[in-house]
């Protein structure tokens, strides 16, 4: 099987390599390539793939289609609509995806966009550096909410 790390996530070779060893002690090759956003260079990368390893990287379905021998891509995040899912879906290619990865980090981040939706954050801001003034953009608080 041809294991392909599309987006290494800066670990360090020493412990990809580490990694991958028991895969290739069993008899699969692996490659890991840096990011890129350019179909044509992760068709290039991936072209013989069995499994596709990536996390933020998007995955278009015209790349998936360029891709001959995939059967699996496993997404080291949580969501998976970066992925063309329906091109997945018509080659029967599996997905599978981190379920429950950063779920604090999540929630934390989703009572930071309500204070900031609440407040006006990114208005007040764009207006207090072009000089202006919070004028009507003081929005309301959490306080008496229910979420």
């Amino acid at each position: 099987m041809n294991i392909v790390l599309l987006e290494p996530l800066e670990i360090p070779d020493e412990t990809l390599n580490s990694l991958a060893a028991p895969l290739i002690a069993a008899g699969h090759t692996f490659s890991s390539h840096p990011l890129t956003q350019i179909d044509a260079q992760t068709i290039a990368q991936a072209k013989e793939a069995d499994v596709i390893m990536l996390a933020n990287k998007r995955l278009s379905g015209d790349v998936i289609e360029a891709l001959p021998n995939l059967k699996f891509i496993s997404v080291a995040f949580t969501g998976v609509d970066h992925v063309g899912l329906d091109a997945c879906k018509a080659r029967r290619i599996a997905v599978s995806n981190a379920a429950g990865y950063a779920t604090d980090s999540v929630a934390e981040l989703a009572v930071c966009m309500m204070i900031s939706c609440l407040r006006n954050v990114l208005a007040c801001d764009e207006r207090c550096r072009e000089g202006g003034t919070k004028d009507g953009l003081i929005g309301t608080t959490l306080k008496d909410k229910t979420i």
